[in-house]
């Protein structure tokens, strides 16, 4: 049996050194694709987990009637907060929102003085769900609140972000798609190379009582290696490439800009990544080889 596989292994790797231009061709085809698939699964992703993150960061709030009472306040927290929907729930003083408002634009030290002593802000109730989508609840209990004065639903916001992500995810495995089919196209034209200017030996073993897959497994295997070398070079350079971009987003988490993004660690994208990608390089040069072969097989 290892005699078996030592000579698989030792005539797919003559294979590929007797057409090495043809080799090196789909090699680099593979590296191409699985290199572009990387660096696609990475970024979509990162762009759907980040806009999970926003969906989650997403808050209902309720704007409270000026004449409400902290007591009052309290109590209508406590209410909410009975609600299975509700993660956290933070009341947030007209004060603090006049801040937050004065610190995203120009000049915003001239608002803070000018309306000092008369605050035209409202005190709010910021609420994060567990589920954006299961938020009906939460709403009728505000609703039914006499002391809320009107709420912002995170409805439309939520709904954009879905279809946004939905969209993502498509492009991104169409592209997928086409980069295998591609691939697969051309391992078959290199193995076919390789069966032809061999074909005279397999017509000579096929003669002295060679079955088919004794014939055909050293070219599956070639098949199988061109995919494994195409695929470990360029899942490195993604890790590397990967890594400083992912060390210096959270290096600067501090910069607005930075904070936005919610990337996956290195590691969380790799336990995906590799055993996708080796799939997918020893998929397109098994089928590739196997497609390739067959027709050769008869004599």
């Amino acid at each position: 049996m290892l005699n078996r596989i030592s000579y698989f292994l030792e005539e797919g790797f003559k294979n590929i050194f007797r057409s090495k231009v043809e080799a090196l061709s789909s090699v680099t085809t593979i590296f191409m694709c699985i290199l572009v698939i990387g660096l696609m699964y990475t970024t979509f992703s990162n762009v759907s987990y980040t806009i999970k993150s926003i969906q989650d960061d997403l808050s209902l709030i309720a704007y409270l009637d000026s004449s409400t009472a902290t007591v009052n306040a309290e109590a209508l927290m406590k209410h909410i907060e009975s609600s299975d929907q509700v993660d956290t729930i933070e009341f947030f003083s007209k004060e603090e929102a006049l801040v937050e408002f004065a610190g995203k634009i120009e000049n915003g030290e001239n608002l803070l003085e000018q309306y000092k002593d008369d605050n035209p802000l409202r005190d709010s109730l910021r609420i994060k769900l567990k589920d954006q989508k299961a938020q009906d609840e939460v709403l009728k209990m505000l609703e039914e609140s006499s002391f809320v004065k009107r709420i912002v639903k995170p409805n439309d916001a939520v709904k954009f972000l879905t279809k946004l992500s939905t969209v993502v995810n498509t492009i991104g495995i169409i592209f997928i798609i086409i980069l295998v089919f591609m691939s697969v196209i051309l391992i078959m034209n290199t193995i076919k190379l390789t069966v032809t200017l061999r074909r005279n030996d397999i017509e000579i073993m096929k003669y002295i009582g060679a079955t088919d897959s004794f014939v055909r497994v050293p070219f599956i295997v070639e098949g199988i290696l061109l995919g494994i070398i195409g695929t470990l070079i360029p899942l490195l350079i993604v890790y590397i490439i990967y890594s400083m971009i992912y060390n210096g987003v959270t290096s600067n988490q501090a910069d607005a800009l930075y904070s936005l993004l919610s990337l996956r660690t290195p590691s969380e994208i790799n336990a995906v990544l590799i055993p996708l990608s080796l799939l997918i390089g020893v998929g397109i040069g098994t089928v590739g080889s196997t497609i390739s072969v067959k027709k050769f097989m008869e004599v």
